[in-house]
This record gives C-alpha cells, structure tokens and sequence, in this order.
C-alpha cells in the first residue's frame, strides 16, 4: 500500500522515506519613515527595533530563536541591504527570485 492522499496513511516503509517539503515567497519592501505599528498578537509574540548589529548579536544568543529562513535572510542579503539604506538604488525592482 503506497501513501493514500485521501486518507493521508503511509505504509511503514514510505513513512520512514517520506520528508516534508514546502515552497514559500516572502516580499521584503523598505521603508524609512516614522510609523506606528499595529501589532496583531495571533500573529506576533514580541517586537522590539534593533540595529544590525544588535541583530547580529541576537543571533549568538543561545535563549533566543529565529526562523531558519530569517537568518538566511538575513545572513545572505538583508544586511548587505541594511548596510546601504541610503542608497538602495542597486537593490530597486530587484526581480530575482532567489531559491535558497
């Protein structure tokens, strides 16, 4: 017995082989501009501003956790982007679609 989409039952076999796979897009868009925030708390636990390297920091701190996606965000382009706030001209209508 293969895996049964309907029923969603692997046999024992399958089920050792099988691993979970997703695609997602995230849109990251700047803005440099006083804002209040609306927070939804189902969605978000804390929030707090930080500086990149604040970030940085967090980042070697055992207590705290990140997605595994927002540091490789963050590690491959976001602070090379934060680094050049004044001058994202090199980063405008980006429409790579980076598969990581």
């Amino acid at each position: 017995m293969a895996c049964g989409e309907s029923t969603k039952v692997c046999d024992p076999p399958l089920a050792k082989q099988s691993f979970l796979l997703t695609s997602t897009v995230d849109y990251i868009l700047f803005i440099q501009a006083k804002v209040d925030l609306n927070i939804n708390p189902n969605e978000v636990q804390a929030y707090q501003y930080v500086s990149a390297n604040e970030l940085k920091e967090m980042f070697k701190d055992v207590k705290l956790s990140f997605t595994p996606w927002f540091k490789l965000i963050c590690n491959t382009m976001l602070f090379e982007w934060w680094s050049n706030l004044n001058n994202l001209d090199a980063f405008t209508n980006d429409t790579q679609i980076r598969r990581m």
